[in-house]
């Protein structure tokens, strides 16, 4: 799995680490390599280019893919957008009502 590797002073370094690795594990083995001057490693993005190999097209048409949870997120927020459209009635009196008992619990706890 590919980490990106944080090292001071700013200089952002992609390495690939063993499957089932954790965050400790990969911290430790980091600061090992580069003296004790990582501050912070983190999975890198899917698609990161690697920096020791330069075949890291894997059979990559140029074309993005969207994941299942982005069409999922995407559908979310559609279909969110079209309730606010044409319920925004609705949605304002129910903020208007959350409003008003905030308010009186705010003032009762005075």
């Amino acid at each position: 799995m590919k980490w990106s590797i944080w090292v001071e002073p700013n200089k952002i370094i992609e390495e690939e680490f063993p499957d089932g690795w954790t965050h400790a594990e990969v911290f430790e083995a980091a600061s090992n390599r580069y003296a004790n001057k990582v501050t912070t490693v983190n999975p890198a993005p899917i698609g990161a280019s690697n920096t020791h190999s330069s075949s890291s097209n894997h059979n990559n048409s140029g074309g993005s893919e969207m994941s299942l949870g982005g069409i999922f997120a995407l559908i979310l927020l559609v279909g969110g957008a079209w309730l606010l459209i044409n319920y925004w009635q609705i949605v304002l009196t129910i903020g208007i009502i959350g409003l008003v008992i905030w308010i009186i619990k705010v003032i009762k706890d005075d």
